[in-house]
């Protein structure tokens, strides 16, 4: 993204070294996220042993309000977390080292990198409705045409998919790098 083009063989190499920090980092995550479903769990657990006289409604108050909580935790967490496993492959940090560098890099720059990341969804989304619609007419007309209009969008659903991804990393790497960069440092 940011130096003349690399050999397939550097992004094996790179991959290769960074392997076992990524795998590391998965799991972290992973772990995490159980964590937050047991957690979830339990205070559902907990909800439900209020006693009968506090009303429904505050109940469902009190549901749709934690969940509202939770989702936007989850997104600040996901959008803060956006350069983890880039800083672990690009600077060739650890898992923790690398959750310290995505904290880092995005300090100051979540509200750009959320908009970016809605972009992102929504260009896909985009992208994705016309071989949908596609999809849609070839199961309107059936026999034949819908089996050729399935294949036909799907492959290239796959290929705008696969495109679209690879742009949008590039993109996020890129936005990486800048917000490391000394200059950015004094910036918003």
């Amino acid at each position: 993204v940011a130096t003349p083009p690399t050999g397939l063989s550097e992004f094996w190499a790179a991959g290769t070294r960074s392997f076992g920090a990524l795998l590391v980092a998965s799991i972290l995550g992973l772990l995490a996220g159980i964590g937050l479903v047991l957690v979830i769990g339990l205070m559902g657990w907990l909800a439900s042993l209020l006693p009968g006289t506090v009303p429904d409604w505050i109940r469902t108050l009190l549901g749709w309000s934690v969940g509202v909580g939770i989702l936007a935790g989850l997104i600040w967490v996901a959008v803060r977390l956006s350069f983890w496993f880039i800083a672990i492959v690009t600077d060739r940090l650890g898992p923790v080292a690398g959750l310290r560098a995505s904290f880092r890099a995005s300090r100051g720059r979540w509200w750009k990198l959320f908009w970016l990341i809605v972009l992102f969804v929504l260009i896909n989304i985009g992208v994705g409705l016309p071989f949908g619609v596609l999809e849609a007419i070839g199961n309107i007309a059936g026999g034949g045409v819908a089996l050729t209009t399935l294949i036909v969008s799907r492959l290239l659903s796959a290929v705008a998919n696969l495109y679209l991804m690879f742009v949008s990393f590039a993109a996020v790497i890129r936005f990486y790098a800048d917000a490391k960069a000394p200059s950015s440092t004094t910036q918003q």
